[in-house]
């Protein structure tokens, strides 16, 4: 059984589809990686078929109309959707639809929604795979790009309509591509992107319910798998000067915001050096993208722009960070104090998930432009001196560590792709 797996975004969006397609490997099954081209030596890597999507992302990330975006300009925002995405969304198509003419089974972030009319064409099974809650409707919380205050039940579960319609700007690309395409009609614009052919599509997703409990109004066909891991192929060795900065002094927190960026980064590279200063912590620091300049302070601070997580985390104190889905596993997996300094919605959510839980502080609020150092320096100080804090992380690491995340997502796609073969009397 060939599956496809689809995917877009930037490093922390790539590494758990990678992931699944070599679990799925393992277990017998033919997969292929649907993403950048950035990202094709990641996937060859680890030993798996690839076909590209040709836009860069990561670069487009880097464009002053980005971090504008980033930084909360809607009409920067408007703009960038106007004039980059929506038009590029055709080519994309085509690409993914080059990709799947001999799959058996697709699955897809939900970047690539659209690829559910694929799967209809080619009459084939169609998963939904992402790394935070907002595809399941739900009482208990609202979605989350709307608001991360509970509405009350019938309220929460009222604002994930603003998920369901196809977005209004992208819907005349998709529509024009699919009809002279592979010649066929979508359908109404405000036709429901969570389910196919009147049922919801299975949805498989990226966490824990150590960190949230399951919804008792999610359909059976969700999952919450866990954190499964990728391992490293090629081998990584720390350099001297870290080692060295390790062994002569206390552990360090971590500081890194991935490949968030801002028009803010002086100021926020000053705040971190500030709330540093303040509490005399001594840090490692990732660069990132966009994100953290060389605060220059040698004694007190290791400035790099790569080092491996799984590597540093054990030797870390605490960890500082954006939110994302990749630094935010790692840190908890290995039982670390988290400190969330959130830029878009999805990292708001998962700063008050981590909070509720007892492993760190209350998250900043949306955007670096909110950001001080004496937040900053507060928020350390708890992460670094609360020995409930620290407890409750240990805790939760070792319970992440136990689960089997891959063997639920693999036996999870196994089950769904039986389903719909059984329901539609074909043979895989």
């Amino acid at each position: 059984m060939n599956i496809t797996i689809m995917t877009s975004g930037t490093e922390g969006d790539i590494y758990p589809y990678v992931a699944l397609a070599k679990g799925l490997k393992a277990r017998g099954f033919e997969a292929t990686v649907v993403t950048q081209l950035e990202f094709e030596a990641l996937v060859r890597e680890h030993g798996l078929d690839y076909r590209p999507i040709r836009m860069n992302f990561s670069e487009l990330m880097k464009t002053e109309e980005s971090k504008a975006a980033l930084d909360g300009d809607r009409k920067a925002a408007r703009k960038l959707s106007r004039e980059v995405f929506c038009p590029a969304l055709e080519s994309t198509c085509r690409d993914l639809w080059e990709a799947v003419q001999d799959s058996d089974a697709i699955i897809s972030n939900h970047v690539h929604y659209y690829a559910r009319h694929m799967a209809d064409k080619l009459r084939i099974p169609f998963l939904f795979v992402t790394c935070s809650p907002f595809l399941s409707p739900t009482r208990a919380f609202p979605f989350m790009f709307f608001t991360t205050k509970d509405l009350g039940g019938p309220l929460n579960r009222l604002s994930y309509l603003a998920v369901r319609s196809l977005p209004v700007k992208e819907y005349p690309y998709i529509a024009k591509w699919y009809r002279e395409g592979p010649g066929m009609s979508i359908g109404s614009r405000f036709g429901n992107v969570l389910r196919r052919k009147g049922r919801p599509i299975p949805v498989m997703y990226y966490f824990s319910p150590l960190l949230l409990p399951r919804p008792r109004d999610w359909h059976e066909d969700t999952l919450m798998a866990g954190y499964w891991p990728l391992e490293r192929k090629a081998p990584w060795e720390p350099p001297e000067a870290l080692e060295a900065f390790l062994s002569s002094g206390p552990p360090p927190v971590y500081i890194g915001f991935g490949s968030m960026v801002t028009r803010h980064r002086e100021r926020v590279s000053r705040i971190v050096a500030s709330a540093l200063k303040k509490t005399g912590e001594r840090a490692v620091i990732y660069a990132g993208t966009g994100g953290i300049l060389d605060p220059k302070m040698p004694e007190q601070v290791y400035y790099s722009d790569f080092i491996p997580h799984d590597r540093l985390f054990p030797k870390v104190k605490a960890v500082v960070h954006h939110g994302g889905t990749g630094t935010l596993s790692q840190g908890l997996k290995h039982g670390k104090p988290t400190v969330i300094c959130p830029v878009i919605a999805d990292q708001v959510f998962w700063g008050s998930v981590v909070h509720k839980l007892g492993v760190g502080p209350p998250p900043f609020k949306q955007r670096f432009r909110d950001l001080t150092a004496d937040l900053l320096a507060e928020a350390i100080r708890s992460a670094t001196t609360d020995e409930s804090m620290r407890r409750k992380a240990e805790k939760l690491g070792e319970g992440l560590r136990q689960e089997d995340a891959m063997g639920n997502a693999v036996k999870f796609v196994e089950m769904q792709s039986d389903k719909w073969y059984k329901r539609h009397g074909k043979k895989k």
